[in-house]
């Protein structure tokens, strides 16, 4: 059975073999995500609709009846964010589950796996973000009424992150062959994705859990230099917006290496053969290829 190392050694090697597709991708995630992120930051959900005024500090004098506001208005918003994510995926998997030239695919093949992919992560997406935005919006209350001071409520934060990352990591583990399956057009399978990554959950569980700490950690080294600059009150949009693009250049870097980690145990379980992989099976037309 593949171990850790070999698994994450695999994905960093498949990645470097479709370095140029994969850089492209990358650079086109970071570019999307940030600027998505950075347009939305600091803006108001609530002033979108063009409210009265009035209106809008009633619903603001509920701490509860606005959280659910912001959720519902920010929730689209999230899904515009998963359909750009499911457009990336596919392609970054399609790229590294890829035969060598043989197995051909149109680009009219992605429809079908960008939308099993959208609606997968739609039902993340819908599962944890109200949670994870009704969590900060109580800490914010709870900090602005003088219940908790800011330092506690940094903490408290961080740990329920944590706490919801891990419980989305075990997840995962056991239900990520889901993508490969929908890149392959073979559909979600989500059944046969638990049953299959029986063996490899606790490895992947932990690869899950520990590929985003480098990326955080210089995540952290770059915030505290960006806080060495002195921002005043006009220029803070524009630490709000540094601070966005930091947070995508933890996150996707993260995704892509998670994503490779995840075709490697696929290939490793499934014996899909894929170019790209080390240790995966040749199909036939590879075979008689290595032999002319």
């Amino acid at each position: 059975m593949i171990s850790l190392g070999q698994i994450l050694g695999r994905a960093i090697i498949a990645l470097w073999r479709r370095r140029l597709p994969v850089l492209g991708l990358t650079s086109a995630w970071l570019v999307l995500d940030g600027l998505m992120l950075g347009a939305l930051s600091g803006h108001d959900p609530t002033l979108w609709l063009g409210l009265p005024l009035e209106l809008v500090q009633f619903l603001y004098s509920d701490a509860l009846l606005a959280g659910l506001l912001q959720i519902l208005l920010l929730l689209p918003i999230e899904y515009l964010h998963d359909l750009i994510r499911a457009v990336l995926v596919v392609l970054l998997l399609w790229t590294l589950l890829a035969p060598l030239p043989g197995g051909r695919r149109r680009v009219s093949d992605l429809a079908l796996p960008i939308l099993l992919v959208l609606v997968f992560e739609i039902a993340w997406t819908t599962a944890l973000f109200p949670i994870d935005h009704g969590l900060l919006h109580l800490a914010v209350g709870a900090e602005s009424a003088g219940t908790i001071d800011a330092a506690t409520m940094a903490y408290a934060l961080q740990s329920v992150k944590i706490v919801l990352f891990a419980g989305y990591a075990l997840a995962m583990s056991r239900f990520c062959f889901a993508y490969p399956n929908a890149v392959l057009r073979r559909g979600l399978l989500l059944e046969r994705s638990w049953h299959e990554t029986r063996g490899l959950s606790t490895r992947l569980f932990l690869l899950l859990l520990l590929i985003p700490v480098p990326f955080v950690v210089l995540r952290t080294l770059l915030t505290m230099a960006l806080f060495q600059y002195e921002f005043t009150m006009e220029t803070r949009h524009l630490l709000q917006l540094s601070m966005e693009l930091l947070n995508s250049l933890q996150e996707v870097p993260t995704a892509v290496l998670s994503l490779a980690v995840i075709a490697v145990a696929y290939v490793a379980v499934t014996g899909h053969a894929a170019a790209a992989i080390p240790g995966g099976a040749r199909s036939p037309q590879q075979l008689a290829e290595a032999f002319e």
